[in-house]
């Protein structure tokens, strides 16, 4: 991996439809379907396939952390709180 794409990681594109979520990173991407009850809302099957599907998506190499590196101020909330819309 060079040093430059490391420091400047690819643009992340997403789109969000009525019926479908689109992302586009670099060369690659991904189309997902979304379910949604009659008030709009994604289902809880469909929430669980896009946290599953983009979670493989993004996968980067898991590097050990130090102690106390990595933690968020919002106690990681802000990825569920996205997802119940």
């Amino acid at each position: 991996m060079k040093a430059i794409s490391f420091i400047n990681p690819p643009s992340v594109y997403i789109e969000i439809g009525q019926s479908s979520l689109k992302v586009l990173q670099g060369e690659a991407s991904l189309e997902l379907p979304l379910d949604r009850l009659e008030n709009g809302r994604l289902t809880q099957a469909c929430r669980e396939q896009l946290r599953l599907g983009l979670r493989d998506f993004f996968k980067q190499p898991r590097w050990p952390r130090r102690a106390g590196e990595g933690k968020t101020s919002s106690g990681g909330q802000a990825f569920t709180r996205a997802a119940q819309v």
